[in-house]
């Protein structure tokens, strides 16, 4: 598991290996570091991201994901 907490600073990128990986992160700001590995069975968990039924997510160009939720947008 890697929590990245509010302020983390985020060097090169995020790979996740193996089965079961989880990525949490703390606060608005989406590291824009490369995520690679990611496999089913891993999760990304947008902790301070407030639920709402009419969220959306969608796979951009350039596997860019983006997530909109209660009014705010996170890439």
């Amino acid at each position: 598991m890697l929590d990245l907490l509010i302020g983390a600073i985020v060097s090169g990128g995020i790979n996740f290996s193996g089965r079961g990986g989880q990525l949490q992160i703390a606060g608005m700001a989406m590291p824009s570091s490369t995520i690679t590995g990611f496999a089913p069975g891993d999760t990304v968990d947008l902790a301070t991201v407030t639920f709402s039924s009419a969220g959306t997510v969608q796979l951009k160009s350039g596997n860019v994901l983006q997530v909109s939720e209660s009014g705010s947008t996170s890439i």
